[in-house]
């Protein structure tokens, strides 16, 4: 499908839905229908006040806890592919990069940490995205997921560059009687083993009506589905995975309330989720690392999060203090075995295979009052401000027995002279520590004013001064030009703006306008040795930091419900402008910094359809079109002008069916059915010339299905997931030369697992 075709499709979408006769035919439509019951109204907190979705002017996709449990959703992965315009990259459950409407330069490279994310994560008021990679927070007992895609310029911040996820969980509850939850999910899956999870929640109210404690817990134990044919281990991609999570509210009168809340999260993952294609169907080789149980490469990241909020409702004002502290510490250990691949077989371990590790933690605290007017006048403003210090490590580290031998015979050409070069421990073939510390102050406020009765404006603007110092130490003998520490400081400000106009057409139909300019803090480079040349890329000098990049949008957007709330038909077209994305040039000295370079020109459109076409049957659709493509040449990674964005597909579909029904007087069952379909994507542009190839992927579709049973206190839902058992290569790597003396290295979804879910609540 070339451009122009693409561009004349959705603007005649978005011409049809703004058009006098579609609105004629769908209010003929709602009057045929006659009254009738309809969908649930749908309230989010997204603008930090209560509100019903289809009076945000933005576009915002929102999953209820009902719609997240017919999904199996325990992580990231499985509801984002039913929320138009968000796309993940998923290398495992805790390697998750998340992509929202084509802002994506490829896949987050695990040694580059100074890139920061596209997307902000919260888990109520608290922002948790760390890094590049956003942790996978387990689902449990959550109340809705709100998904706001576009830049969040005011509310959110940096980390919202391409939109914000927020999880919102369900609070203590002191007005009820002792209550909870157990449950246990069951399954097996093709080509892998026996997975078990089990979960609880538990509200106590402590004082009637003013205090009450509430606590939930999961373990997981999920079998692998990749083999590995050198070893003879099976199933040797495992998570073991335990989570925690202790909330405690105090309301002593109606205008206080207070809230702590604890969460905790550990996961373990045996091996890497990716497979050589060449090999066979999810069979990999590979010698064993022994720091795993029986794996070459393995994972352990440790979560936990702990914040309070204080509310206070004045008059006409609320009030709101947030206070949180975040800790992440991943380590990630690998077979070090492509030392012997990439010297030809001329260094060969004298101690087993070596392995190396990859460390990061981040230390984050943030302090935030706001606030926000409950008035019942044409005038809404909230204003806060927000302070957060941020400190993060990452290291890697290899050493391997016999190297120094190697090393100085064969590349100094002389045995014993590496010491007199390089104070470094014995075999050390690379260390390295990077310590940031960021401190950022911002100041932002917002204000909507309604008048002619329709109509409405908002403005806003965020003000930022962020201050960055980061230590730097090298040693080891591939890094001679830089053994010892450094030191490197990164400052920004700027102001960041957004702006709306909406006309509520009726009390069901709304149309905004809307634009917003994100931003994403940029930082300081590792340091290279000066022998690189700044010229291959256009420099004129090495970068010791590299900038803030920013993009703006523009979106027109339309809220609407039909036949007499039976229909609930939202849909935005945008154009948003991409300047100065930082990406990893590879110079070849062979090594590698981060450049601003580049800009992309994006263009798409979002549906979100939702209908109960029977009193028992309701289907939700949701639409994608996303032409995200280079408006210059990026020489660092290989792109002309005119290339299409890596992993981002043009087109992207989803459907979920549920019908519910009763059998008997208490007893109730549903059936559900979701499908979801994606595009065609490539991994990297198509001059890449770098590590890791150039593949296009093809387009895949997923089908899962799900029965339950309900009665009284108990449920019990079979379900199935990728019922087709589909392989769809979702990343591909050639890691010919690094890995494997050959060959392509695949990640794919999880081979199609059956099983059972039991609940008992009280």
């Amino acid at each position: 499908m070339n451009r122009v075709f693409q561009k004349k499709t959705v603007a005649m979408a978005v011409s049809a839905v703004l058009a006098p006769s579609f609105w004629n035919m769908a209010a003929h439509a709602q009057e045929e229908a006659g009254a009738s019951s309809g969908l649930e109204e749908v309230l989010v907190t997204a603008s930090r006040r209560e509100a019903s979705m289809q009076d945000v002017s933005a576009s915002i996709t929102a999953l209820g806890d009902q719609q997240l449990e017919r999904l199996g959703a325990e992580g990231l992965g499985d509801f984002a592919g039913f929320t138009p315009g968000v796309q993940l990259i998923e290398a495992g459950p805790s390697r998750t990069q998340i992509n929202m409407r084509g802002v994506s330069s490829g896949q987050a490279r695990e040694d580059r940490p100074e890139v920061n994310e596209t997307v902000g994560l919260y888990v109520d008021e608290t922002p948790i995205a760390t890094q590049l990679v956003s942790p996978n927070l387990g689902l449990l007992d959550v109340s809705r997921i709100e998904v706001m895609r576009g830049p969040q310029p005011t509310l959110y911040g940096a980390g919202s560059l391409s939109g914000t996820i927020r999880m919102i969980m369900n609070r203590p509850d002191a007005s009820s009687g002792l209550a909870g939850r157990v449950g246990a999910v069951l399954s097996d899956t093709e080509e892998g083993g026996f997975n078990q999870t089990y979960n609880g929640v538990l509200n106590v109210p402590l004082v009637e009506d003013q205090l009450a404690l509430r606590v939930a817990g999961f373990y997981r134990d999920i079998d692998g589905y990749i083999d590995n044919i050198e070893t003879g281990d099976d199933n040797t991609n495992t998570v073991d995975e335990v989570g925690a999570r202790v909330a405690l509210r105090y309301t002593p009168t109606d205008d206080l309330s207070v809230d702590l809340q604890y969460i905790y999260q550990d996961t373990e993952e045996g091996d890497a989720f990716s497979y050589i294609k060449e090999l066979g169907d999810l069979e990999k080789g590979g010698a064993n690392d022994p720091n795993c149980d029986s794996a070459s490469d393995c994972l352990d990241a440790e979560l936990s999060i702990a914040s309070l909020v204080v509310d206070y409702d004045f008059s006409s004002v609320r009030f709101s203090s947030i206070t949180s502290v975040l800790e992440k510490d991943t380590d990630i250990r690998a077979s070090g075995e492509f030392l012997s691949i990439s010297t030809g077989g001329l260094y060969t371990p004298t101690d087993g295979v070596p392995n190396i590790l990859t460390f990061f933690e981040q230390e984050e605290f943030t302090q935030e009052f706001r606030f926000v007017s409950t008035g019942d006048g044409n005038f809404d403003w909230l204003a806060g401000v927000m302070y957060q210090e941020k400190d993060k490590v990452f290291g890697q580290d290899l050493n391997a027995a016999g190297w120094d031998d190697f090393f100085e015979t064969l590349v100094l050409g002389a045995p014993g002279l590496l010491p007199s070069l390089v104070g470094t421990a014995t075999d050390q073939v690379f260390l390295s520590e990077v310590d940031s510390t960021t401190e950022q102050l911002a100041v932002y406020g917002e204000g909507t004013l309604r008048f002619a009765d329709s109509w409405s404006v908002t403005l806003g603007a965020r003000w930022y001064d962020v201050e960055q110092d980061s230590s730097l130490y090298f040693d080891g003998s591939l890094a001679l030009h830089e053994v010892g520490r450094s030191t490197a400081d990164f400052d920004d400000d700027g102001i960041n703006p957004t702006a709306s106009i909406t006309w509520d057409v009726d009390d069901d139909r709304s149309l905004y306008l809307r634009y917003g300019k994100g931003f994403r803090l940029g930082g300081p480079n590792q340091p290279i040795p000066a022998s690189c040349d700044p010229g291959e890329f256009d420099l004129p000098e090495l970068p010791e930091a590299f900038e803030s990049d920013e993009l703006e949008t523009v979106e027109l957007g339309l809220k609407s419900v039909w036949s007499d709330g039976r229909v609930r038909l939202n849909a935005s077209a945008y154009v948003t402008d991409w300047e100065n994305p930082p990406v990893s040039a590879s110079f070849s000295c062979a090594f590698s910094s981060i450049i601003n370079a580049g800009g992309y020109d994006i263009f798409g459109s979002e549906v979100d359809l939702q209908a109960a076409l029977t009193d028992n049957l309701v289907a939700t659709v949701g639409i994608a079109y996303t032409n995200s493509e280079l408006s210059e040449d990026l020489e660092a990674l290989g792109g002309e002008k005119g290339d299409a964005a890596p992993y981002t597909p043009d087109w992207a579909f989803s459907l979920i069916v549920d019908y519910d029904f009763t059998i008997s007087g208490n007893l109730d069952a549903f059936i559900s059915a979701d499908y979801r379909w994606v595009d065609t994507r490539t991994t990297n542009f198509p001059g890449y010339t770098g590590q890791g190839g150039v593949f296009e992927l093809d387009s895949y579709d997923v089908l899962g299905l799900r029965a339950g049973l309900v009665m009284d206190s108990w449920q019990a839902d079979l379900f199935i997931t990728n019922l087709t058992d589909e392989r769809p290569d979702l990343i591909s790597v050639d890691v010919s030369g690094v890995e494997a003396p050959c060959c392509t290295s695949v990640t794919t979804i999880r081979p199609r697992t059956v099983g059972l879910a039991l609940n008992y609540q009280w």
